[in-house]
């Protein structure tokens, strides 16, 4: 009966019991929910949320992980930030809310561009959470932060860690940012099996697959494979002959046939 259960809570939150009186309060954004009255329910929870977050108030943390999410749905990003902020610097959060917050928080970061401040909170749930199944994504979304931030040198190695932890999850977003940044240090022979791996994968998006396998070409022209390099150029523009990439595959591989002193292939 919630329509008696909110005139209960009603007056419960006259009372002078502070924890009593927001138990009260948080109960009855409850029953406004089941009754379809999410903006009864929304002031309610915001009354909690806008407080300070403390283990004295059990109910606080879950008022403003609603109000955070809502916001969220809402497309309002900077509120919703302010509010997981909030929540991920509070004391005692039960495990769960800290958990989702944090994950929200750096993927909040991570589509807005901010990388930093995104690494900072998947840094942070790792700390508090080591051993939990998200671990597989957040490590995943660390490199990729590494990888917008320029930092090639972490890249390589946090994603050599992440297969070795996870030697089944390989995909191809993987291979394309730990190769690229592995031609960023020049050590082409390294990247060359993760462009030929997604490259040469049919499962693979036809940009990415594009993209590996011309970066492959570079890394073979680098190495000077150039019998290999005028090979895989040919295949590439069998398959792809509209590439806009045509011209400047076809100078590469005019370049290796004169290396080879094949002037007629040049």
């Amino acid at each position: 009966d919630y329509p008696a259960a909110s005139e209960c809570f009603q007056e419960l939150q006259q009372s002078k019991d502070a924890q009593r009186a927001e138990s009260a309060l948080y109960h009855l954004g409850q029953c406004h929910l089941a009754l379809n009255r999410p903006a009864e329910a929304l002031e309610a929870f915001k009354t909690l949320a806008g407080r300070p977050l403390s283990g004295d108030f059990p109910y606080r943390p879950y008022s403003a992980y609603y109000v955070a999410k809502n916001a969220l749905d809402q497309g309002d990003q900077d509120s919703a930030a302010a509010l997981f902020a909030k929540i991920a610097a509070g004391e005692n959060i039960p495990d769960n809310i800290k958990e989702d917050t944090l994950i929200r928080l750096a993927d909040l970061y991570f589509g807005r561009q901010d990388y930093r401040r995104a690494l900072q909170f998947y840094d942070e749930y790792l700390v508090f959470f080591p051993s939990r199944p998200a671990n597989q994504y957040i490590r995943l979304q660390r490199v990729f932060c590494f990888y917008q931030l320029q930092e090639f040198a972490k890249v390589v190695d946090t994603a050599a860690e992440w297969r070795k932890s996870f030697p089944e999850g390989g995909n191809f977003e993987l291979d394309v940012v730990q190769g690229d940044s592995l031609c960023e240090l020049k050590r082409y022979e390294e990247a060359l099996p993760l462009y030929w791996r997604s490259g040469l994968n049919q499962a693979t998006p036809d940009a990415q697959r594009r993209h590996c396998l011309l970066q492959a070409l570079d890394c073979l022209n680098s190495l000077q494979r150039y019998e290999e390099l005028l090979q895989r150029g040919q295949e590439l523009l069998q398959e792809f002959p509209n590439l806009a990439e045509k011209g400047g595959i076809l100078f590469k591989m005019g370049q290796a046939a004169s290396h080879l002193q094949d002037l007629a292939r040049a």
